[in-house]
């Protein structure tokens, strides 16, 4: 039988087919690209992977193995739009009842500086 490999930081991409080690990398992936496309946006990009390793007791109690497990996280500054003011009317409705209504402004067009670049 062929050795089964140890847990280890080479290994763990291993797990799931591969499957972690290439969402850990999309991560990666992600993060840069935010960097180079908000590269004014001084806030931290953040990967994170935790291993949780969890003793499971054999038949008799002692010591049989562990569970493992990973948890991969990202973290980046949000996107926010810049602010945009919309004019607001009272309106009249059925039976006397008020209701307030906003209208978009009238530079709602899609464009490329449509959200700014802020730190958190």
């Amino acid at each position: 039988m062929p050795e089964r490999p140890k847990v280890t930081i080479e290994n763990i991409g291993r797990l799931q087919k591969g499957v972690v080690g290439h969402e850990f990398n999309a991560l990666i992936r992600d993060a840069l690209r935010d960097c180079d496309d908000r590269p004014t946006n001084s806030g931290a990009r953040k990967v994170g992977m935790e291993v949780i390793l969890t003793p499971v007791a054999d038949d008799a109690g002692g010591a049989g193995g562990v569970d493992l497990q990973v948890k991969l996280t990202s973290k980046r500054p949000p996107l926010e739009s810049r602010k945009h003011f919309a004019k607001t009317i009272c309106l009249s409705g059925p039976g006397g009842q008020e209701t307030v209504e906003a209208f978009m402004p009238p530079d709602t067009a899609d464009t490329p500086d449509m959200f700014e670049q802020t730190a958190e």
